[in-house]
Order: structure tokens, then C-alpha cells, then sequence
């Protein structure tokens, strides 16, 4: 009786381990879809990922040493998660938010548990892909139409650039810096890996190109800002695996000559949008004071801040945006919406704001790990193809914590997506294999 218990058991496990990449791949697919509720109450991915949670858990998967330690980590963040929670201000809010930082965790453990093997990490890169293929297909579509009949879809913004006014396309997410931010990791991916796609791969060149296209359109700057810093570090990566054995002095002058090409390409994106770069610096101060009166515990996930600004500051920053011209002198969000409630705009302040200090300290604590531990495996397996494939991961990974530098992006999937993905490419794979991306 026993035997069979056991056998069946193992049977169990083996057919979960066949079915879980599938589910995996359905929810990463099922991702863009999160603004559309079941019910207005809880989306088609949330009800994947509660399922590959149980599933992963009944596969006994086990865990290597450096995954354990991260998992560790991840663990202290929810349990100080869990304080800042009781300790809230606005306890119902707070109690959503912890439920969608519950599902972030989860993402993170799930998917490293199942991208234990090379065709099941390249199964999950192309359905960000093709996820990405269909959100630029709508977000295309979005400002075709409005560039020929005015109408607008899924409430997407414009604004005024020079005299030319322009939409801000968001296809399927709440806003156009969101939007950016799913795009950007498949952006950098598309270009680390273009030279070795296979003649097979035609949809993702597809893809990528649309990507890139719909990323342009979206006209935001954290994204933009983002991918001039990949940029920086790819031309940087490059000369010094290219160019080792040239003089110094000649690479430190291609260096300079790179920055100096570029640094146009950043005046451009400030000057953008002066008045939205202002603002955020009031929510940077708020920012700031919030994390200091609340230190330890913060304030609780879905808090939000107004802006502050010192009476130098105010009174300089009017005086720049009266010299620009725009929308006159002291009109800042705080001179015509108050100390209404708004989101940090940038991750890091974000859990300092919500969770405190420790939190914060844990956070960075992770993410320094999952950058040292994609370091040491892709030097084993820099000449490989699957290499090539973790190296661009790494690079979407690093580019995408600089995007949330601009952006409150704690609490989107997107951003649990990719550091399970990175964590699975640095502990997961060994220096003898070898992949294609065919």
C-alpha cells in the first residue's frame, strides 16, 4: 500500500512538471490583461499564479543553496511587509496592496522553481515576446487611429511637444510609463540577441521591431531614460569585451566620445517635459520626509503623498517655468490640485515610503544578489549561446531597475516577471549548456 502511495505520488509529480512551463507560459501571456477584472474583482493571471503556487508546491521542487538564500530574503521582505501592513494608516487600502505584494512574492519563487531547464527558460522569453507583440499591435492601432479620426482608445493621454501635440500611447495598461516598462525588457533583449536569431524566429523579429516602434510612441521618459542608460552600459560591455587589447588612452577616448553622442539625446528627454521633472522633485521631498517621520515600519502599502518644496525651491522653480513659458509661473500640481495624494514615482522611495528602511535595505539586498550571481554565471558561459540568452536577460533585468527609478512599479508583475527570470538564469544553469534560440 505503501509503494503505491509512493508511486503514485511520483506520477503526480512527474505530469506536474510536464504541465507547469505551459501554465507559466499562459500567465506571462495573460499579464497584459490585468486591467480587465473577472468580476471588477481579480484578474486571469492572479488566478494563474495562485494556481502555480500550489502546483509548484505539491512538485517538491528543491531549491539550490544561492536560490535558498534569496528566498530568504524574499521572505524577510514580506514578514516586514506584514508589520508596515499593521502598522498602516490606511489599513483597507493597505490590505489590497499587501494581497497584489503577496502575488509579486509568488511570482518570484514560481518561476525559478520551473525554468529548471534551457527550453523552458527560452519557452518564457518568447511569450514576453509574443505578449509584447500584441500589446504593440493595439498600442499601433491606438495611434493610427487617433492620428486619423481624433477618437481615443482605452483613455490613453496627449500632451503638447514644441507646437505638435502627441499621444502617449498606453494600449492595455493604465498609463504610458507602465506601458514602457513591459516594452523596455523585450526592447533590450530583442537587440542583445537580434545577430542570433534563427531564420525560423520571424515573429520574433517581428515583435521586436514592434517593440521598439511602440516603445518610441510612448513618450515616456523613464522609459526612454532607461534605455539611453542600456545603451551607455551595452557600448561600455562591448569595449571592454572587443576591445582588451587596445591601447587605454584609445578606449577611454571612444568612451568619451559615446557619452558625448548621447548627452544631446538626455537634454532632449528633460527638456520634454520640464514641468513633470518639477513636480517630481516635490514628491522626492515628500518623499523624503515621509520615509523620516516613519522610519522603521513606513507607512503601509497604497499609501500616497502629496508634494512639499522649500521656499527656495518654490520660488525658483517658478521663476525657471515662468522664463520657459510654461503653463505660466506657480503652476505646479501643488498650485492648482493642492496636497492631494500622489505615487513616489520611483520604486526605491516606494518601499522606503511603505515599508521603511529595513524593507528598503532588503529590497537592494536582492537585487545586488541577483546582480553578482548573473555576473559570476554568465563569465562561465560568456562564449555560449545560452550565455548570449542570460547575458541579455541580465541586461533587461539591470535596464529595467533604472526604469523604476521613474516610476512606482513595486507592485506590477512585470517587475516580479523579470527578477524571476534573472534569478533563474544566474542559479539555475551550468557553463556546459548550450542553446539556440531556434
Amino acid at each position: 500500500m505503501l509503494d503505491r502511495n509512493i508511486q503514485l505520488n511520483l506520477k503526480i509529480i512527474q505530469i506536474l512538471n510536464i504541465k507547469l512551463p505551459h501554465i507559466l507560459y499562459l500567465f506571462i501571456f495573460m499579464t497584459c490583461f490585468d486591467r480587465f477584472k473577472i468580476g471588477n474583482f481579480v484578474s486571469i493571471s492572479n488566478v494563474l499564479i495562485i494556481l502555480l503556487t500550489g502546483l509548484v508546491f505539491l512538485a517538491k521542487i528543491k531549491n539550490n543553496k544561492k536560490l535558498s538564500f534569496i528566498y530568504f530574503l524574499l521572505g524577510s521582505l514580506l514578514l516586514l511587509s506584514c508589520l508596515s501592513w499593521i502598522n498602516s494608516e490606511n489599513f483597507e487600502a493597505a490590505s489590497r496592496q499587501q494581497v497584489t505584494f503577496l502575488t509579486g512574492l509568488a511570482i518570484a519563487v514560481v518561476i525559478p522553481n520551473i525554468c529548471r531547464s534551457e527550453k523552458v527558460f527560452i519557452g518564457c522569453i518568447k511569450w514576453m515576446f509574443y505578449s509584447a507583440l500584441l500589446v504593440s499591435s493595439i498600442g499601433l492601432a491606438q495611434f493610427i487611429i487617433w492620428q486619423t479620426t481624433g477618437i481615443i482608445l482605452f483613455n490613453h493621454t496627449t500632451s503638447y511637444f514644441s507646437s505638435f501635440q502627441i499621444a502617449k500611447i498606453n494600449s492595455l495598461y493604465l498609463s504610458n510609463g507602465v506601458f514602457g516598462y513591459h516594452l523596455i525588457f523585450c526592447a533590450v533583449i530583442g537587440l542583445s540577441i537580434w545577430r542570433k536569431l534563427g531564420n525560423r524566429n520571424f515573429i520574433i523579429r517581428i515583435a521586436i521591431i514592434m517593440t521598439m516602434i511602440s516603445l518610441a510612441l510612448t513618450f515616456s521618459r523613464g522609459a526612454w531614460s532607461a534605455f539611453l542608460i542600456y545603451l551607455i552600459l551595452y557600448a561600455l560591455y562591448y569595449i571592454r569585451l572587443k576591445m582588451k587589447r587596445i591601447w587605454l588612452p584609445v578606449q577611454i577616448v571612444f568612451i568619451i566620445s559615446i557619452l558625448i553622442v548621447l548627452l544631446p539625446a538626455a537634454k532632449f528627454i528633460f527638456n520634454m517635459n520640464p514641468m513633470s521633472t518639477y513636480n517630481r522633485l516635490g514628491l522626492v521631498n515628500s518623499s523624503i520626509n515621509s520615509i523620516y517621520n516613519n522610519p522603521f515600519l513606513g507607512s503601509g502599502l497604497g499609501v500616497r503623498i502629496g508634494q512639499y518644496f522649500s521656499d527656495a525651491q518654490y520660488y525658483q522653480i517658478t521663476e525657471v517655468l515662468s522664463d520657459l513659458d510654461v503653463r505660466g509661473s506657480k503652476q505646479l500640481d501643488i498650485d492648482f490640485k493642492g496636497d492631494d495624494g500622489r505615487e513616489s514615482h520611483n520604486t526605491f522611495l516606494q518601499v522606503g515610503i511603505t515599508m521603511g528602511i529595513p524593507a528598503l535595505l532588503v529590497y537592494l539586498s536582492i537585487l545586488f544578489l541577483i546582480v553578482k550571481y548573473n555576473r559570476m554565471s554568465n563569465m562561465l558561459r560568456i562564449n555560449s549561446s545560452f550565455g548570449i540568452l542570460t547575458n541579455a536577460v541580465f541586461f533587461g533585468f539591470v535596464t529595467t531597475v533604472f526604469c523604476s527609478s521613474f516610476n512606482s512599479l513595486f507592485l506590477v508583475k512585470q517587475t516580479w516577471i523579470v527578477m524571476g527570470l534573472a534569478i533563474a538564469g544566474a542559479v539555475n544553469f551550468d557553463k556546459q549548456k548550450h542553446i539556440s534560440m531556434r
